[in-house]
């Protein structure tokens, strides 16, 4: 999406940090040719952490008022879950957020109220660790592409997590270079997916990408004895298509 009727060409990085995962990708843009060097990333980290910790917050906060962890009643946490996510998208434009959730738990026949607030500041200081993490990753594609950060162009930001201003406060610091977010993050990838379908369709709309996998892929099986062992077939970052066999 970002490379129609681009005029600068180069190593381009994308920060990709969804609801539950993040992806870093090194891409290199040329006027026909959009080639992936190098991807990284982990499974387990998304935005969906930040809520995670904005929910302690409150259950703590419940716990040591009313004696009661919202965290063993299902419902209660789903209405946590939201109010937090909900307070973490004000963030990002607020300075403050408030939790109110009424009648969340009860005790002795008495229903009990949840009213917190958070800060920008707060909220920040939770998550900074998280940020950082998605950083390292950060640094292995740009040492698996055989670049630094001086050897990027442009760094585009996807992802509804990265409307939080602390991720492109820190990325910028990393990288010295202004993360761009222009076309909506939360629908650039869709953009991008429906060019690529076009492109794969006849029609020359952009560059023509050329992909890698991210993760290497194998299987895994078991022996006589029980023991479990991991074949490889097609390590990270081989160009696709690709295939591979094996046997024995």
């Amino acid at each position: 999406a970002y490379s129609l009727g681009l005029r600068q060409m180069g190593n381009v990085l994308i920060y990709d940090l969804g609801g539950g995962t993040f992806d870093v990708s090194i891409v290199n843009l040329s006027e026909q040719l959009m080639e992936v060097k190098a991807s990284h990333g982990d499974v387990e980290l998304g935005g969906s952490d930040f809520d995670w910790m904005i929910c302690e917050k409150a259950r703590a906060v419940f716990l040591e008022l009313h004696g009661i962890d919202l965290g063993l009643d299902p419902l209660a946490w789903v209405r946590l879950m939201r109010a937090a996510e909900a307070a973490k998208i004000k963030l990002s434009t607020a300075a403050l957020a408030q939790i109110a959730e009424e009648f969340i738990a009860q005790k002795n026949g008495v229903a009990l109220h949840l009213q917190m607030q958070i800060t920008r500041t707060e909220f920040e200081a939770m998550i900074r660790p998280k940020i950082e993490q998605s950083l390292s990753s950060v640094r292995k594609a740009l040492e698996m592409a055989s670049l630094t950060a001086a050897d990027l162009q442009r760094v585009i930001l996807v992802g509804g997590a990265t409307y939080t201003p602390l991720v492109s406060q820190m990325l910028e610091q990393e990288l010295q270079i202004v993360p761009q977010s222009w076309i909506d993050p939360s629908t650039v990838v869709a953009v991008g997916a429906s060019i690529e379908a076009a492109n794969l369709a006849g029609q020359s709309i952009g560059p023509r990408m050329v992909d890698i996998t991210p993760h290497s892929l194998g299987i895994s099986s078991l022996n006589e004895h029980g023991l479990l062992k991991n074949f490889i077939l097609i390590r990270r970052n081989t160009l696709i298509p690709c295939s591979a066999s094996q046997i024995g």
